[in-house]
């Protein structure tokens, strides 16, 4: 977790009250995207989720979930993430997620990023990325958690593969991603699954530690030369990459 204090951040689309705990949401929920906000507009509250679970009745189950969003209470909640789960023999599992917000006043943000993958089964495979982009006008404190999990429970010949990404940028000027850059974005964020779901091979491109756990250093990398070349002069406040596979 990190916290900063900097130099300040407005609202449009879809947005949802927090869903508590991505296991839950992921037994329970399907991917959301809508909004909600005070009547007096002092806080916003944002969640994103792609959630995949595959079955004998769907052995191959894909979800992806995109949103821009922008706010303008004085508090922000931001919350996105993306969960696999296969529990059937040779099924496979896949979810991405890329939340971008815009945050062009406010105190207070709090940011969550997470990505989780699991199986429980034998030759199945699960790949999660969640991709969190926060882009603030003004100074205010943010807090940002970012996190990846991924496990495999009784499973012979599975893979679990989770990745999760956020960066916090700061930009005065209030400029926004154009419809290209936000769909180069978007491409990324599929390779990244397709590395993924490849296989051990292609998992090196992710370059995470070698015990399964990294800070994916070259993704991050990426991620914030795309957004910072896009907007032109933005400074980063925080960044944040963690990969996990099982």
């Amino acid at each position: 977790m990190s916290s900063v204090s900097m130099p300040r951040p407005r609202r449009r689309g879809r947005l949802v009250r927090r869903v508590a705990g991505v296991l839950a949401a992921v037994l329970a929920t399907g991917a959301l995207a809508s909004s909600t906000s005070d009547a007096d507009s002092r806080h916003d509250s944002l969640d994103l989720s792609s959630i995949a679970i595959s079955s004998s009745a769907q052995p191959r189950v894909q979800d992806v979930a995109f949103d821009t969003e922008r706010v303008h209470g004085r508090t922000v909640d931001a919350n996105t993430s993306s969960a696999a789960n296969a529990e059937c023999d040779g099924c496979s599992a896949t979810a991405t997620t890329l939340g971008i917000v815009y945050v062009d006043k406010g105190r207070a943000a709090r940011l969550d990023n997470v990505a989780t993958a699991w199986n429980s089964c034998t030759d199945c495979s699960t790949a999660s990325v969640s991709v969190q982009v926060v882009i603030v006008r003004r100074a205010q404190q943010v807090t940002a958690n970012n996190r990846a999990l991924a496990l495999n429970a009784v499973c012979q010949g599975c893979r679990a593969s989770a990745a999760a990404y956020q960066l916090v940028m700061l930009d005065p000027k209030g400029k926004r991603l154009s419809g290209r850059d936000v769909q180069a974005l978007r491409e990324w964020v599929a390779a990244q699954a397709e590395a993924m779901v490849a296989g051990p091979a292609r998992q090196s491109l992710l370059r995470a530690a070698p015990n399964g756990s990294g800070a994916a250093p070259h993704q991050l990398d990426q991620l914030e030369q795309r957004v910072g070349s896009a907007l032109g002069g933005a400074t980063t406040l925080d960044r944040s990459g963690e990969v996990k596979t099982g």
